[in-house]
């Protein structure tokens, strides 16, 4: 008969519910109980690592008599304990309360952690500065993180229907059915949108999403993808450093190499979500600095329209300060031809500084951009309109590095989940292997 979660001794409706709804249905539930995922199963809200841990023990049976007895709950709870304390993460900490004796029926497992063991400790003892350099390493690995709150993100859908058919989707975005008389130019007034079913943009604008139809969560909201790299950052930095050594010929090391090798391109994903694109991050700081830049443009014009007047009166030589009692007017005509000159030059060269400021943006200065020749004022709508069109940029380039990010993420996400796990699970072994070096424990053979 096959098993339902409300079998499962301390399983009631509501937890059987937010199992199915945090993991996707009760098939993944029940999987996840029986590959022993905590990291999973603690990602229901009110879960904790204990009580997950006891749920796994459930689903997997009666331990043998051996931990029946009183005494032997102690001897076996204390051996995980001291063990626990050779482990270089909580997670492989937490993986090691599911350790237990196995019966004699269970001999094939039983065979398999042996071999675990016996590779862990002939690595340790055969390659002691690479045991140690893997020690230091996973100590960033962290239970698997989920989030849980709400995107910033509208899910435009033909049908209620269609809503519901993605579990979970109504809780981390705003979704919304649209009126069959709409179209997908009703909703530019949003900046990330995803567009299901027909009549979608053909060249969709910045930051939107079109599917034809929706299966998966991560499909109709790409920023879950990236979310779950940012969750989970200090464990995809342990993988990143652990692929990056070599870790010679061995047993253990092909299994290293079997969790990371597939993760190509890993690395560059880190590094695009740890800093923004390079144009992103250019045309914030242009943003941040412009109206320190404008008034200091505007004292820099200012200074050179009094150096150029002062210069005007001083170049005046002996004889043209004679005829200054013959033709006062031709004179003042003249000093005042100059100073526009200089005062002409000094915005030529603000609008010159200013150009270089926004270059590389794409942004034109708007032709009335000056409101006083002198003292000399950059007009405020002019700032305004450069703002405006930095705030438009700012978005598009989120919004290709979200598309772009996200189409990585989600094709990385399983392999690192998937390394996440099988790490975690290795640094326990290696956590049984340290404590069997350091207590000289031999291992046992096994008799009929």
């Amino acid at each position: 008969m096959m098993l339902t979660l409300q079998d499962i001794p301390g399983v009631g409706s509501s937890l059987a519910n937010r199992l199915s709804q945090t993991l996707g249905s009760e098939g993944a539930v029940i999987e996840a109980l029986d590959r022993g995922d905590i990291a999973s199963l603690t990602a229901v809200e009110g879960l904790s690592a204990n009580r997950a841990i006891r749920l796994i023990k459930a689903v997997r049976g009666s331990d043998p008599d051996i931990c029946r007895s009183g005494e032997g709950e102690i001897l076996h709870r204390r051996v995980l304990e001291s063990i626990s304390e050779e482990a270089s993460n909580s997670a492989s900490r937490e993986r090691i309360q599911l350790l237990g004796p196995y019966p004699r029926t269970e001999r094939g497992q039983i065979d398999a952690n042996r071999v675990r063991v016996e590779e862990a400790m002939d690595f340790i003892l055969k390659h002691p500065s690479k045991s140690e350099q893997w020690r230091s390493l996973t100590a960033g690995l962290t239970r698997i993180q989920r989030g849980n709150g709400r995107l910033d993100r509208v899910v435009v859908v033909p049908s209620q229907e269609v809503a519901n058919s993605v579990e979970g989707l109504e809780s981390r975005c705003r979704v919304i059915v649209r009126d069959a008389k709409e179209t997908w130019k009703d909703y530019v007034v949003f900046n990330t949108v995803t567009w299901i079913g027909d009549g979608g943009p053909r060249d969709p604008p910045s930051g939107w999403v079109v599917l034809p139809s929706i299966i998966k969560l991560d499909q109709a909201v790409p920023e879950i993808s990236i979310e779950w790299f940012h969750e989970n950052r200090s464990s995809i930095e342990s993988i990143v450093s652990i692929s990056s050594l070599d870790w010679g010929i061995h047993p253990l090391s092909e299994s290293i190499l079997t969790l990371v090798e597939p993760l190509n391109g890993l690395n560059e994903l880190i590094d695009a979500l740890g800093s923004e694109g390079g144009d992103l991050t250019s045309l914030e700081s242009v943003k941040d600095s412009l109206w320190t830049e404008i008034k200091t443009i505007e004292g820099a014009v200012n200074d050179a329209i009094i150096a150029s007047t002062s210069d005007a009166h001083l170049s005046l030589d002996g004889e043209e300060v004679l005829s200054f009692y013959a033709d006062t007017d031709g004179l003042n005509r003249r000093i005042q031809a100059a100073v526009a000159t200089g005062i002409e030059q000094a915005v030529q060269d603000g609008r010159n500084r200013l150009d270089a400021y926004l270059d590389g943006t794409s942004i034109r200065i708007p032709h009335d951009w000056v409101d006083s020749d002198y003292p000399f004022i950059v007009h405020r709508r002019a700032i305004e309109d450069i703002e405006s069109a930095l705030d438009a940029a700012i978005i598009t380039a989120k919004g290709d590095d979200l598309v772009r990010n996200s189409r990585e993420a989600s094709r990385l996400f399983g392999g690192c989940r998937l390394a996440i796990l099988g790490l975690t699970e290795m640094e326990m072994w290696m956590a049984v292997a340290r404590w069997a070096i350091s207590h000289r424990c031999v291992m046992p053979e096994i008799v009929s």
